[in-house]
């Protein structure tokens, strides 16, 4: 079948008559730019038009609710990014609810008015993307949306404090989730200060840094990471700056930004109701 057989196959079989078939596809054709491809066979179409023909195929019939499991999988970077933009403009246009499964969490963030978190059919976290990122509710939600630093959290003389490495360093959480006793401290790498020759803060080096094409990022080597609740290496990442290898690493900044989410990849609670 041609681009317009394809399209127009859904409302046929819905017994729309000829005019209202070709007056709804060539309205749909219009909302995915792809007017002039009526007369297409898919072997003539990209990889990036197919996928806009599919979506015109899904939204002739005017519906409610749409689901896309892994629209973008098969296509490559940038085509991904430009579907990404159709998309949104697409749902912006014609204001129907979208439902957009995916395994990408840069589709998830920047495509999403709310994210709905799952691992093993078990719901982690629901909440808008800005609510995600800041305040994830465990550590399988914040390694989705990108590399944490978990430390272990102790109270000491009535404060909270990040055991890290051969410091603690005391802190005043945005937020609490679940228990404190299971809980542990999750710092973004964009929240590590690194600085020569401090006396204060995290003790370490740095192990490896490399430009990511819009920050600088790497990992850096605790002293004292043998003790329980102390990571391995430290994510770093930070604007306009290379580290070296060796150069000191110093205290995390902005403690404010520092919450308590819960240990563990799965709350209670929380499942998926099957029908």
């Amino acid at each position: 079948m041609n681009v317009l057989a394809n399209i127009e196959y859904p409302l046929k079989i819905a017994g729309n008559s000829p005019d209202e078939r070709k007056k709804k596809v060539k309205r749909i054709l219009e909302v995915v730019k792809m007017e002039d491809m009526e007369a297409r066979f898919p072997h003539e179409l990209s990889g990036g038009q197919q996928q806009r023909i599919a979506l015109a195929r899904a939204l002739v019939s005017d519906p409610k609710v749409l689901l896309l499991d892994e629209p973008l999988s098969n296509l490559d970077a940038s085509l991904r990014d430009s579907m990404r933009v159709e998309i949104k403009s697409i749902h912006k246009r014609l204001g129907v609810t979208i439902f957009f499964v995916t395994h990408d969490q840069v589709e998830a963030m920047s495509m999403s008015d709310r994210i709905v978190v799952m691992n093993s059919g078990v719901i982690q976290q629901l909440g808008t993307p800005e609510e995600l990122y800041d305040f994830p509710a465990n550590e399988f939600v914040a390694s989705f949306l990108g590399k944490a630093n978990f430390f272990k959290v102790i109270k000491s003389r009535g404060e909270l404090c990040l055991l890290a490495g051969e410091e603690s360093i005391s802190f005043k959480p945005e937020k609490i989730i679940g228990n404190l006793e299971k809980g542990l401290g999750c710092v973004k790498p964009s929240d590590i200060d690194i600085l020569k020759n401090t006396k204060k803060g995290i003790k370490g080096k740095i192990e490896s840094s490399y430009f990511t094409s819009v920050d600088y990022a790497g990992e850096a080597e605790i002293f004292g990471k043998g003790i329980e609740g102390v990571p391995e290496l430290l994510h770093f990442s930070k604007k306009n700056k290379g580290f070296n290898r060796c150069e000191g690493l110093g205290l995390i900044s902005g403690v404010g930004r520092i919450n308590v989410c819960s240990k563990g990849r799965e709350l209670e609670g929380h499942p998926v109701i099957r029908g």
